[in-house]
């Protein structure tokens, strides 16, 4: 089940419902959810609001920082708070106007910003976008604050970017690295999305995709779609065999 979500630019972007804050695992992270359902409330007007603007999320590839940016989205929108969701990877084909006035959301959130550590372009519209930000916060003290959430694959004065003062923007405000996971928190995020479609499957199957197919819990979790979809056309039960020939292992 997925969700549109509203932007700038003309393409709909769908985030799917599954990526819920509920529904992310997290080993040694118990502070980021709390600070990202916090640093979300505090866009909209009252006592002891914080008045640091941006966030930024670093991990490696799937270590969650998308699920974690839609999860946002989805909390914001359930508190009737506007909000947009860039990625990187996609807009950054697109000129940097496609972000002009994304400061009039109240939660901005941008993935994957480690693609433009080359493109010094996009790394000044994001310096400016940031400098909007604080200044329209500023100005408007007792009315709603904008928030930006950012993600990278590394921490900001690691990512290479080639604009200096873009590194020292975004360390700015709070930066939160998701630690990794382990292969019994992968099992149980596998365990839990199969039983969400209602298949049963054994510890041996789950440790045979972990050990055998992949630990990137994004490449997995694309494979409970995969198997599920699979799974039902064929109507068969999902074991090891049946894997090994939908993934021609």
């Amino acid at each position: 089940m997925a969700r549109a979500v509203g932007l700038q630019l003309a393409l709909p972007v769908w985030l799917s419902e599954e990526d819920s804050f509920d529904s992310f695992v997290s080993e040694d992270n118990d502070l980021l959810l709390p600070y990202l359902k916090q640093f979300i409330d505090d866009s909209i007007p009252h006592e002891n609001q914080s008045t640091v603007p941006f966030c930024f999320i670093h991990a490696l590839a799937r270590g969650g920082k998308s699920h974690l940016l839609y999860a946002s989205c989805h909390y914001a929108n359930d508190r009737s708070v506007s909000h947009a969701y860039f990625d990187m990877q996609t807009i950054k084909q697109f000129p940097v106007s496609i972000i002009l006035n994304a400061e009039a959301k109240d939660i901005i959130c941008f993935d994957n910003l480690h693609v433009i550590r080359h493109d010094i372009n996009w790394q000044i519209a994001i310096f400016d976008l940031l400098n909007k930000v604080i200044e329209q916060n500023q100005a408007n003290a007792s009315n709603s604050r904008t928030k930006v959430i950012l993600t990278a694959d590394t921490a900001p004065n690691q990512v290479g970017f080639t604009l200096p003062d873009l590194v020292s923007r975004l360390n700015w405000g709070m930066v939160f690295q998701i630690a990794a996971l382990s292969d019994a928190t992968n099992s149980q995020i596998i365990r839990e999305r199969f039983e969400k479609r209602g298949l049963v499957i054994n510890d041996e199957l789950v440790n045979f995709l972990i050990n055998r197919v992949s630990r990137d819990i994004g490449e997995l979790l694309k494979l409970v779609d995969i198997l599920d979809q699979r799974s039902l056309e064929a109507q068969r039960k999902l074991t090891i065999p049946f894997v090994k020939q939908v993934l021609d292992l």
